[in-house]
């Protein structure tokens, strides 16, 4: 797991960055042994992107995203040279 933290070292400057430790317990105990005192210590949420739950899509309705999709997978960018020749499908055309 990791912890991100705010320390002040024997010099007085603050210093933040992350430790990975098994429980915050272990991670102030590695902080404290390298002389630093502790001002803030959190868990960092390292919840993986496929596992999110997007907002916007909560809002949509399947049938939109499904058109949407369709629209932009009918578009057809065609490169000649230093030109872009961009052609609409039959789709937009309506």
């Amino acid at each position: 797991m990791e912890f991100k933290y705010t320390v002040k070292n024997k010099d007085g400057a603050l210093l933040s960055g992350v430790a990975e430790a098994n429980d915050a317990a272990v991670a102030i105990d590695a902080l404290q042994k390298r002389g630093f005192i502790i001002l803030k210590l959190e868990p960092v949420n390292s919840t993986p992107l496929f596992a999110k739950q997007f907002k916007i899509l909560q809002r949509v309705k399947s049938k939109e995203l499904v058109n949407f999709t369709r629209r932009c997978l009918n578009r057809l960018w065609l490169w000649r040279g230093n030109q872009i020749i961009y052609i609409f499908a039959r789709l937009f055309l309506k």
